[in-house]
C-alpha cells in the first residue's frame, strides 16, 4: 500500500566509485511513478563513500569493514551513520524509501538501523546489486535484495556473491548453519541483458526480446515491491 501521508522521501545510495549521473535516470523513474501516484516527493542523491574522484583503495578498505560483522567493524568506517545523519536532517514526514546500488545497498541497511523506529516507523531498504551483508530481524521483513540473472537464471553479478547472510542456529537441540538466517525477506532475480553495472540501461543493447530496458525491470520490481 502506498503510504498514506501522501508524502514520501526518496534516498539514492550509490556504490564505490561511482560516476556522478549514474543514477539519475533510475532516480527520475521512480520519482515519476510516485508523483504519478499522487505523492509529494522529497529526493537525495548519495555517496556514501565518495564519486569516482576519491581514491578506489580507500572506498574498498571502508566497504570491506562495513561488510564484517558488528563486533569487529571500525565505526570510523561506518558509512551508514552518514546516511543516517543525512536522513534525519533532511526528513520531513511519510515513508522513508533507501535505494543502495552496489555497496551503497550496504550503507542503507545500516542507515535504516540507525534510524529510530519509534520516529522512523514506516522505512524501507532496497539493495541492488549489493553485497550480501546481515540485516538485523526487526528490519528484514521491510529490506529488498534484487540481482541480476541471464535468461536461464544464472547470475550475472559477481558482486551479488560476495559476504554472507548465513548465522548459527539451534533447531532441535542441534546447532546448525543457516545461509540465509540474516537475509532480507524478499529477493528478486531479474533476467535482463548485462550485470553488475547495467541495472539502471535502458537503451540497445540493454533491452530484452520483450521491448524492456534494463531500467524499466528493475524500476518495475522496486515500484511492485514497495506497493
Amino acid at each position: 500500500m502506498l503510504n498514506t501521508e501522501n508524502k514520501v522521501s526518496l534516498y539514492f545510495l550509490a556504490g564505490v566509485a561511482t560516476s556522478l549521473n549514474f543514477m539519475d535516470d533510475f532516480k527520475l523513474e521512480v520519482i515519476r511513478r510516485y508523483e504519478h501516484a499522487g505523492l509529494e516527493v522529497q529526493s537525495s542523491m548519495l555517496f556514501p563513500y565518495g564519486d569516482w574522484s576519491r581514491r578506489l583503495w580507500k572506498q574498498v578498505m571502508e566497504i570491506s569493514y562495513d561488510m564484517l560483522p558488528r563486533l569487529t567493524r571500525n565505526s570510523s568506517y561506518y558509512r551508514g551513520e552518514l546516511v543516517a545523519n543525512h536522513i534525519m536532517k533532511t526528513h520531513r514526514s511519510g515513508r522513508v524509501v533507501i535505494i543502495g546500488h552496489s555497496s551503497g545497498g550496504v550503507a542503507g541497511i545500516h542507515a535504516a538501523e540507525k534510524l529510530d523506529p519509534e520516529q522512523y516507523s514506516d522505512v524501507r531498504v532496497i539493495q541492488i546489486g549489493s553485497p550480501k551483508c546481515a540485516v538485523s530481524a526487526a528490519a528484514q521483513t521491510s529490506s529488498l535484495f534484487i540481482r541480476a540473472v541471464n535468461q536461464v537464471g544464472k547470475s550475472t553479478d559477481p558482486i551479488t556473491r560476495i559476504g554472507s547472510w548465513g548465522g548459527w542456529e539451534r533447531s532441535g537441540g542441534i546447532v546448525r548453519w543457516n545461509s540465509r538466517k540474516k537475509a532480507p525477506s524478499t529477493v528478486y532475480s531479474i533476467p535482463m541483458v548485462g550485470g553488475h553495472a547495467d541495472y539502471f540501461r535502458s537503451r540497445e543493447p540493454f533491452i530484452n526480446q520483450f521491448g524492456t530496458s534494463n531500467l524499466d525491470q528493475t524500476a518495475s520490481s522496486v515500484w511492485d515491491w514497495l506497493n
